[in-house]
């Protein structure tokens, strides 16, 4: 049986076999559903790759990254700096609440005619801020909205970083939770927290231990795949063109997923992890590039993601 077993792991699998095997399956939307589908087909020998990315991890300091990616400053090849564009929307929020709140205060202190104009900035201001914050969302999409027209107008940057996503997510055995357009026209690519789906947040606040840890949070092995699954989105954007963009953006993301490990984790630890998922998914890469290259022509075409899952399947590895 082993050896019948290894002779079959031999076998070429095409496309339109794994096509066949995914027709009709659930790949993206229900995690466990997704996970068990996968699973079995990579024990019948018909998928390959799945699951099949797990590097030990090791801590990562700067100059290891520098040497193993070639990134010069890390800052900027990531896309780290904030843009001008958000960065004056959240000073120039932050001014106006400061300035308003100040005026309300300071505005008994002026004649009447004085005080009338400070009273009428320091509500305005007050305006502006609960306005701001209530269509926070919304107000964030158009500015990405305007950046990416002045940024990426092909789409290509976008495209190539969902696509480094997805790939890792895939090879870490991590199911994807939505792959679709966004209101700019650019498709989204999400994975779960973990294989078992996002945490439960009613499950989390009632695991909390007197020391303060979520025994219910993620373990330190999921912590290590989101941080792969992040940084490759960054790393697949650096390889074909150079320096990566928005890259703060998915180090929140990635930011986020750390604060619900079971542990404490500092900042200090957290910049070792993501240097951790940024080599490992430069080493990714390397040996699945072709992957990433199918996946994103895949997305730009809108192909569904059985049939992604079959390109990254039948994709070369080097």
């Amino acid at each position: 049986l082993k050896d019948a077993a290894r002779s079959a792991s031999k076998v070429p699998v095409t496309l339109e076999a794994i096509e066949a095997a995914l027709q009709g399956q659930t790949v993206v939307g229900d995690a466990a559903e997704t996970v068990r589908v996968l699973d079995d087909l990579k024990k019948q020998g018909t998928l390959r790759k799945w699951n099949s990315f797990q590097p030990t991890f090791r801590p990562v300091g700067a100059d290891k990254m520098k040497a193993v990616t070639g990134m010069e400053e890390a800052e900027t090849d990531l896309g780290l700096n904030v843009d001008f564009i958000t960065r004056a929307r959240y000073q120039g929020v932050g001014f106006l609440g400061l300035s308003g709140a100040l005026s309300l205060l300071l505005s008994a202190l002026f004649e009447p005619s004085i005080s009338s104009l400070l009273t009428l900035y320091g509500f305005s201001t007050l305006a502006i801020n609960i306005v701001s914050g209530f269509f926070a969302g919304p107000i964030d999409l158009f500015l990405q909205k305007i950046q990416l027209q002045r940024s990426d107008p092909t789409g290509e940057r976008w495209v190539r970083r969902q696509a480094g996503r997805l790939v890792a997510a895939y090879m870490c055995g991590v199911p994807l939770e939505r792959v679709e357009e966004n209101s700019s026209g650019n498709v989204d690519v999400e994975a779960y927290s973990r294989r078992g789906g996002n945490l439960n947040f009613v499950e989390l606040r009632k695991s909390i231990t007197p020391e303060g840890f979520l025994a219910a949070g993620m373990s330190e092995r999921e912590v290590y795949q989101q941080a792969i699954i992040q940084m490759t989105a960054l790393v697949a954007e650096y390889k074909a063109f150079g320096r990566a963009t928005f890259g703060y953006r998915f180090f929140r993301d990635l930011d986020r997923e750390l604060d619900l490990c079971q542990r404490l984790i500092d900042r200090r630890e957290k910049q070792i992890i993501a240097r951790f998922g940024v080599t490992s998914g430069y080493h990714l890469l390397e040996s699945h590039q072709d992957a990433v290259e199918r996946v994103t022509a895949g997305l730009r075409a809108g192909r569904p993601v059985a049939e992604l899952i079959a390109l990254i399947e039948v994709a070369d590895v080097k």
